[in-house]
């Protein structure tokens, strides 16, 4: 049986062929990290509060500050909290403005999402928010886990 220099020595060294089918195998290594950085932009969310146009349709006048300040709730910190509003009433605005709205639930009809820095985000088309939040590290896990998963399958059937 010959020794391995010595096949090496008949077939002769790395050629043209050797060349391309390494740039071959090694281009997918180029592309797929950037595919991994992806989800860095395609999952982030920005900041976002409940929907409460309802007070609108009671006054129609109010500025987006106003609007804020008698819908939703604050949080210890003083800032608005994403998953919570006042439950909406039938009042008139001095009412609400007298009275103040205590009880809370959770967001009815969607959420306002700030698109000054994403227009679009797996997040914000999605409403992975809230109660559904935990679904984007979830589909992370899935993705890596299906990497994984088909490298057991088609590594082997690679080398047939």
């Amino acid at each position: 049986m010959a020794d391995f220099a010595e096949i090496l020595r008949a077939i002769g060294d790395f050629g043209l062929f050797q060349k391309l089918l390494l740039v071959g195998l090694c281009s997918p290594m180029i592309i797929l990290p950037m595919y991994f950085y992806s989800v860095l932009f395609t999952h982030t969310g920005s900041s976002y509060h409940c929907n409460t146009d309802w007070i609108l349709k009671i006054s129609p006048n109010l500025s987006t500050e106003e609007q804020l300040n008698l819908t939703l709730p604050r949080d210890q910190a003083g800032s608005f909290k994403r998953c919570e509003m006042f439950t909406p009433v039938d009042w008139d605005i001095d009412s609400i403005r007298e009275h103040e709205i205590n009880q809370t639930t959770h967001c009815l009809d969607g959420w306002v999402y700030d698109t000054s820095v994403y227009t679009s985000s797996i997040v914000s088309d999605f409403d992975l928010v809230c109660d559904k939040a935990n679904f984007v590290g979830m589909a992370q896990a899935v993705f890596m886990a299906s990497i994984l998963v088909g490298s057991f399958i088609f590594g082997p059937l690679a080398e047939s």
